[in-house]
């Protein structure tokens, strides 16, 4: 370790004062004898006093120096024993020239000494002149204060400052001074760096069932099981709640990625909290220097990004690509709109839901596109963005909007399903938008199909309850999307008011290949009759799986082998949608 240069401390100066005469003072007749008194206070200080020559020897001590050294009174005086730190040394030389000028009095001054068990204290030294008549110092006294319950109470304020009073580790504030720092010496050195930013799936689930005291222990397992795949070069910080960072050096984006992984596979592994064996895993997302961001602000975005990317994707580890800048940067083009206008970059893809017998067309499925550029965004990579920069809520009520103006305009046959995302329907006025919005238009509720994804965690449960009892109440219906998805398929079945359950094309998919999956479709197809919800298969793509379906009862389905998405110009200029 380097070692630094020591500043040598600036001493603080104190005029002289004018000794009084002996003979103008007054003596209480009661009082001790002078020397008594001098001994009593001298003696029975509680902070170290020396009395020294003008050349520094020593000639007397009190016990409250020596205890503090650790000597005894005779081994100070020995003259064999040097208390002075070798560096510091200097400082009583410039103390006693300061106090060769008449006109100082005393000085004050930090030093450090050395103990006799060899530890180094550090301490404020007081030293005052006494002088004959002539001004010549007969003699210095010496007040010494010992400073280290100061500095060790500011050096802990300040490690707790730098923190996480949980796990020990670095908190988000010490991440980024590391971060700054190491970042521009990647760039001077032409060396990689990564930060890995992670987050614990499902942590809250694990605190409303098992409680919170679980959930701690939880995370403090996680961050020592992160820190046994790390070298010491790795810096792991725990940034908030269950988000972790980690600033790996020397590491281009392949080898990140890897470590990454391995990181995910430990956090997968079960951990034993207690007397509970709790499962957990979580989501990764990286961005490297210099390929992804040369400065902390950007890198921080774009690990965050991939992280979100990861999260909504369902993979553990997600590495940062210039497309989520892309997305970003059309996200929020979108966020500025007040309402969409003509030129809006929202577009719908529409999908029927279709008997997948006889080919009849139940209802519609309005699937949202960005538009941008060249592109066509799906949502798996703009909503992430929107949630994070919280105009989700915002968001839901344009694709609304545009979608019933296009529905009034006849763009867009009716019934039609839309999708809502979990933080929107947990806005308490949610449903007041939604019905305020129909009797405006005159829609009809019953043209209109919410769905909610199945793996989204809802956000304000109540409101959420609420808002789909007072829709499914006005006629609208409520579709559970994506069953299978997510990791609570049961529950969500039985929380909220749900008229429609369909099948995730990743079980779909399975149909012929995994039996598993087929085993676990029957059980869905059979209760969601028992339950009288229709149920719909998503994701169909082939002749197999459509002659399983209909042998195992479920008609109705979603997919490129029934039908292909249609996209939608938008026209929204009928007269009952320019009243909107």
């Amino acid at each position: 370790m380097e070692k630094k240069a020591r500043i040598t401390p600036q001493p603080r100066i104190y005029p002289a004062y004018r000794t009084p005469d002996p003979e103008s003072l007054r003596y209480d007749p009661l009082a001790v004898d002078e020397k008594d008194w001098f001994e009593c206070i001298f003696e029975l200080s509680s902070i170290g006093m020396v009395v020294s020559t003008p050349s520094g020897r020593f000639l007397r001590v009190n016990q409250a120096f020596c205890d503090w050294l650790g000597y005894s009174r005779e081994e100070i005086m020995s003259e064999n024993v040097i208390v002075s730190h070798e560096d510091d040394k200097v400082i009583n030389f410039e103390a006693r020239e300061l106090l060769k000028d008449p006109a100082v009095g005393a000085i004050s001054v930090e030093k450090r000494y050395v103990r006799k068990d060899g530890s180094v204290v550090r301490a404020e030294m007081h030293v005052t002149a006494q002088r004959d008549r002539s001004g010549q110092i007969e003699r210095m006294i010496t007040q010494v204060v010992d400073l280290d319950p100061i500095y060790i109470a500011r050096d802990a304020a300040v490690v707790q400052a730098h923190t996480d009073a949980l796990t020990g580790l670095p908190n988000r504030r010490e991440l980024i001074a590391a971060l700054d720092l190491q970042i521009a010496q990647a760039i001077t050195n032409n060396a990689p760096l990564a930060l890995i930013m992670l987050d614990i799936d499902r942590f809250k689930s694990v605190n409303d069932t098992l409680g919170h005291v679980i959930g701690d222990k939880l995370l403090i397992h996680c961050a020592s099981r992160i820190r046994q795949v790390l070298d010491s070069q790795a810096l792991l910080t725990r940034m908030s709640g269950d988000e972790f960072a980690i600033i790996v050096n020397n590491t281009n984006r392949t080898q990140a990625v890897k470590l990454a992984q391995t990181i995910a596979e430990q956090i997968a592994m079960p951990f034993q909290i207690d007397q509970y064996s709790v499962n957990s895993s979580a989501s990764l997302g990286l961005a490297c220097v210099p390929e992804d961001a040369d400065n902390l602000s950007d890198l921080i975005r774009r690990a965050d990004l991939a992280l979100l990317r990861s999260k909504s994707n369902h993979s553990a580890v997600f590495s940062f690509t210039p497309e989520l800048d892309v997305i970003t940067e059309a996200w929020h083009a979108i966020s500025q709109f007040s309402e969409p206008p003509l030129d809006t970059p929202i577009r719908f893809e529409v999908q029927p839901v279709i008997d997948i017998e006889d080919g009849i067309e139940y209802w519609r499925e309005a699937l949202v596109r960005v538009q941008w550029n060249d592109s066509l965004l799906s949502p798996e990579w703009f909503i992430p963005v929107a949630e994070l920069s919280g105009t989700i809520s915002h968001f839901d009520e344009q694709v609304l909007n545009l979608l019933v103006r296009n529905v009034l305009s006849g763009v867009i046959e009716s019934p039609i399903a839309f999708n809502v995302s979990a933080i929107s329907l947990g806005e308490p006025q949610y449903a007041k938008m939604v019905l305020d919005l129909l009797e405006r238009t005159g829609l009809p509720a019953t043209s209109l199909i919410l769905e909610l994804t199945e793996s989204a965690e809802l956000v304000g449960i109540d409101n959420a309850l609420n808002n789909a009892r007072l829709l499914r109440q006005a006629g609208l219906k409520i579709a559970l999307d994506d069953w299978g998805s997510g990791n609570t398929s049961f529950a969500a079945m039985r929380l909220m008011p749900y008229d429609i359950l369909k099948i995730d094309a990743s079980l779909i998919h399975g149909i012929g290949h995994r039996s598993q999956d087929e085993l676990l479709i029957r059980h869905v197809i059979s209760m969601g009759r028992e339950a009288g919800f229709d149920v719909i298969a998503e994701g169909v793509e082939d002749r197999q799986q459509v002659d399983w379906l209909i042998a195992h009862g479920c008609r109705l389905g979603q997919g490129y082998f029934l039908k292909m998405p249609r996209l939608i110009d938008n026209n929204p200029k009928s007269d009952d949608a320019a009243n909107m």
